[in-house]
């Protein structure tokens, strides 16, 4: 049996600190564990873990440390995202639709070919991002940054673009 530590937070009225984990059944892949426990996922430390391919819909990733991640190819829908730390992760192609990046920040973030329509990325900062052929279709993108990403080919129809910072990006066959 293989254990996983996802978490350590302090306790103000116990004054104790507390982990969060994972036990992997040895019956269990480690992509069916995850996807088994989709709730116990926030404040994680998941940097550099491989989630190509999962169906993470409805997962939450509240606060959770996702450097480096790749989470290409897998199911997002509806799964939380807010305050994420995300730099250099890797959403190609996943299915976002109604996903929550709420305040979630990163620098060199790929969501190229990912689908967001309807997802909350209000607040959020993003710079360097790849974000080339990305569905943003009523994507609520208010205050909201993109500094020196690249936007070409993406699709912002029906989006809140209220406020959003896209200095230095680059433009081509953009959709409104």
């Amino acid at each position: 049996m293989k254990i996983f530590e996802t978490s350590t937070w302090y306790c103000n009225k116990k004054k104790e600190y507390y982990r969060k984990i994972i036990c992997e059944d040895e019956n269990l892949s480690f992509k069916e564990l995850i996807e088994k426990n989709k709730s116990i996922l926030k404040f994680a430390d998941l940097r550099n873990m491989d989630f190509t391919g999962f169906d993470l819909s409805n997962a939450d990733f509240y606060s959770s440390d996702l450097e480096g991640a790749n989470f290409s190819n897998a199911n997002l829908e509806n799964a939380n995202f807010e305050w994420a730390q995300l730099e250099n992760a890797n959403f190609s192609q996943a299915e976002m639709n109604h996903a929550n990046l709420k305040k979630a920040k990163g620098a060199y973030v790929n969501f190229s070919c990912a689908k967001l329509r309807f997802a909350n990325l209000s607040f959020s900062r993003f710079e360097n991002a790849n974000l080339y052929f990305t569905d943003f279709n009523s994507a609520d993108l208010f205050f909201s940054e993109f500094n020196f990403s690249n936007l070409n080919r993406t699709f912002f129809q029906k989006a809140d673009l209220r406020c959003v910072n896209f200095d230095s990006t680059t433009w081509k066959n953009v959709h409104f």
